[in-house]
């Protein structure tokens, strides 16, 4: 019988040659006592591999049919060896294929997780702008201290300074709508008849628009203490502004990034909502057209918020959210689409089941209404189905919902769950590292301390010696 002898990291396998033959084209199709890795003393070929998969490619050769791998191998070390015997990945089994492919995905996630959270992204100055000039060297110290909150410890101070202000700004949003933190304008003069009358703000615009919320915006100003807070930070964020412009690698990215553009427009219109309050309301009576130019303005602070998702530096949870939504794109949109088409189809079904009921769902777009909110299990009640046809589509509008809903948001939850396993075990590896390399430093240290204080203690020994001979 003529046979083959593989000697394969120290294990032996022995195989029929006229087996090997049934896959052209691998490597072990491919042997000969010609190749370098016959050795003709012992009369095997030697492979300096690992020798764990070597069974399972040798009962495809036997087969003739699917590869199936072992489960403890790391899928890098599979793939690694299937190049090296050249076994195409189309020979694998589909029930160990799982080994390559989430090999494949970790290997993905892994390096995204690398370039998101331990590279910093944006523009730097390259070594040659550093090396024309001084200024250079200053905005790019001044830019990284902006960019990157973990690149000194002033960094990370004014990384803290910069969270508080953020949350003082949230709050003061949320307060600056409540009567309690709102004070009233002085009396406008009003001429009626030709008799002058001082008049409330507040009760003037109560009069003209019918309504609390109007009154209370453009009648009363908020509290010194909120326009301090609202004041100072406008300050602190206009020269964080200015400092990232000025120090910015890149003007046309600083112009592209969304959160720039953002903080430009909610200081033009914070600055213009000082103007309005402490320089016009308080000495004229304006046309409702500036008043509602004014109310834009206050609406538009609302963006402040956005000043959140620029923490995603500080912190790597947000990171790790962000990554986690970004590689459930698809499945988001696949969510999104069928509510789409099943929150009309519905609304639809909804509004001629209750055809016949002229007090029920008056026109499709407030069946849709009560579909998204069915669907969405939020169930205001404002609008409802009275008739037995839509009880039926109500409740198949509920299940159908849950349904839609629940798949995805499962799909997204292991995507976040995933990510987060492999960015601890990052972490803990970095820190490994870290620590590896203190010990380092502290045994070098060490070792020169000691071999100074040796040299030291010699030359001394030595003088001492040499001066007691020479007495």
């Amino acid at each position: 019988m003529d046979t083959v002898t593989l000697n394969v990291g120290g294990s032996i396998f022995m195989i029929r040659k006229s087996l090997l033959q049934k896959l052209p084209g691998t490597r072990l199709a491919e042997i000969s006592p010609n190749n370098e890795e016959y050795n003709l003393e012992k009369g095997w070929y030697f492979f300096d591999r690992n020798p764990e998969i070597v069974n399972s490619i040798l009962d495809l050769y036997r087969t003739e049919g699917l590869l199936h791998l072992p489960k403890h191998l790391c899928g890098a070390t599979v793939e690694e060896e299937l190049q090296f015997w050249k076994i195409p990945p189309s020979t694998v089994a589909d029930c160990c294929f799982s080994t390559i492919s989430q090999y494949e995905g970790d290997k993905t996630m892994i390096e995204r997780i690398k370039c998101n959270i331990e590279k910093q992204g944006g523009p730097v100055y390259t070594e040659e702008e550093l090396c024309s000039s001084c200024w250079n060297q200053f905005k790019s110290r001044i830019w990284t201290f902006l960019h990157t909150p973990s690149s000194s410890t002033g960094a990370q101070v004014f990384s803290c300074l910069y969270l508080t202000f953020v949350i003082l700004t949230c709050l003061t949003f949320i307060l600056m709508t409540h009567p309690w933190f709102r004070s009233p304008y002085n009396p406008i003069t009003m001429e009626i008849n030709g008799t002058t009358i001082q008049s409330d703000w507040v009760e003037f615009m109560m009069n003209r628009f019918n309504n609390p919320k109007v009154a209370l915006l453009f009648g009363t100003k908020e509290q010194p203490f909120i326009s301090h807070i609202n004041f100072c930070a406008m300050i602190f964020f206009g020269l964080d502004l200015t400092f990232r412009f000025v120090s910015c690698p890149s003007k046309t990215y600083f112009f592209r990034d969304i959160l720039n553009l953002s903080e430009i427009l909610i200081l033009t219109s914070t600055m213009i909502s000082f103007v309005f309050e402490y320089g016009i309301f308080e000495k004229y009576k304006l046309p409702e057209s500036w008043m509602w130019f004014y109310a834009c303005c206050k609406a538009v602070v609302i963006f402040r918020l956005l000043r959140l998702f620029r923490l995603s530096k500080h912190f790597e949870g947000l990171k790790i959210l962000y990554l986690a939504l970004k590689a459930s794109a698809k499945e988001l949109a696949l969510m999104l689409v069928s509510f789409f088409i099943f929150s009309i189809l519905f609304a639809g079904l909804a509004y001629y089941a209750e055809f016949y009921d002229p007090d029920s769902f008056e026109n499709v777009p407030i069946a849709l209404w009560w579909s998204i909110i069915t669907m969405t299990t939020v169930g205001y009640g404002d609008v409802s189905p009275t008739t037995l046809p839509g009880y039926i589509v109500g409740s198949l509008c509920a299940i159908s919902g849950l349904l839609i809903l629940a798949m995805p948001v499962a799909i997204i939850a292991n995507n976040f769950g995933d990510h987060y396993h492999w960015n601890r075990i990052r972490r803990k590896k970095v820190e490994l590292i870290g620590a590896q390399a203190a010990d380092t430093l502290t045994y070098f240290c060490c070792t020169r301390i000691a071999r100074v204080r040796d040299s030291t203690f010699s030359v001394i020994t030595g003088s001492l010696f040499e001066k007691k001979l020479h007495n």
